[in-house]
């Protein structure tokens, strides 16, 4: 994302393409997830914490895959994940206000494109279900090939996460 070093918002697509193609990215780069769950299955690092750049898109992405791994109705997940916009309201309203005033924006399309950097969207995190549907078949052959997580593992996050 050099572009928006240099400013140039222009060359970012129309408003939430970068974090749509980046989710979907995620699918092919699961090496953190792997580890993620690595961790979570060993007994010692029972209590975790993840975390990323701005903590809603990676961490995001693997937040819902524990959520969903668990049991957790994917539904409820997406309630979660978008939970990220109301605790991030103020902070993300400052820095879109500071984008804005540091590269002089008056295009009202670049404005957009960061305020959608910004946010957590349902197409956002549905760009990489899809991308599992579309390589692993599921969101449950994406664990079990993608992530490597088998059911035996899945159960043991059971016992050792839900009461």
């Amino acid at each position: 994302m050099s572009f928006m070093a240099s400013g140039e918002f222009d060359k970012m697509g129309k408003p939430g393409d970068v974090l749509t193609a980046a989710n979907r990215d995620m699918v092919d780069s699961p090496s953190a997830y792997v580890k993620l769950f690595d961790m979570m299955l060993d007994p010692a690092s029972a209590a975790l914490v993840q975390h990323c750049t701005a903590g809603k898109d990676r961490t995001g992405l693997g937040s819902a895959l524990m959520l969903l791994t668990l049991g957790v109705p994917k539904e409820s997940v997406m309630q979660d994940f978008l939970l990220s916009n109301k605790y991030r309201e103020a902070y993300n309203k400052a820095a879109v206000d500071a984008m804005v005033k540091q590269f002089n924006l008056t295009d009202e399309n670049a404005i957009e494109v960061i305020k959608a950097l910004m946010d957590v969207r349902p197409e956002y995190i549905n760009a990489a279900f899809d991308e599992m549907a579309k390589k692993y078949g599921s969101i449950q052959g994406f664990l079990e090939k993608g992530l490597g997580l088998s059911k035996d593992e899945q159960a043991k996050l059971k016992r050792m996460y839900l009461e």
